[in-house]
């Protein structure tokens, strides 16, 4: 219960903007490795992830956003679910270093066009 209710209070807090306030919850409730083996949502490692990298801690961030490959091995794959690669590709984007990761390319996608306007959280 403790990971579920964590993960989706920083993960609230994010959305809103609030970093500082959900990094100081990560730090007060040890919300870091060593993760708990079970499934849950949102996931731990991911949520730390994202929230490192909004903090502007891309080493930190993309080190455990690669993690995420163990989410890959069970066939957890929904970005829906769990975005650990749209992160992960932020952090390594942020970093320069895309070309040194063979599977992680850079990649500039086009913005949403004038036509069709979004409203997109830093979390995403």
């Amino acid at each position: 219960m403790h990971w579920y209710a964590v993960g989706t209070l920083i993960t609230v807090l994010a959305s809103r903007g609030r970093v500082a306030e959900a990094l100081a919850l990560s730090e007060r409730y040890d919300f870091h490795a060593p993760y708990s083996a079970a499934v849950v949502f949102p996931d731990a490692q991911t949520v730390r992830g994202g929230l490192l990298l909004l903090a502007g801690d891309f080493e930190q961030a993309r080190s455990e956003l690669a993690g995420g490959a163990r989410l890959d091995a069970r066939q957890m794959r929904n970005p829906g679910w769990c975005s650990w690669q749209r992160r992960l590709a932020r952090a390594v984007d942020a970093l320069g270093d895309g070309n040194r990761h063979g599977s992680w390319r850079r990649t500039r996608w086009p913005g949403p066009s004038a036509s069709a306007p979004t409203r997109r959280s830093a979390w995403s």
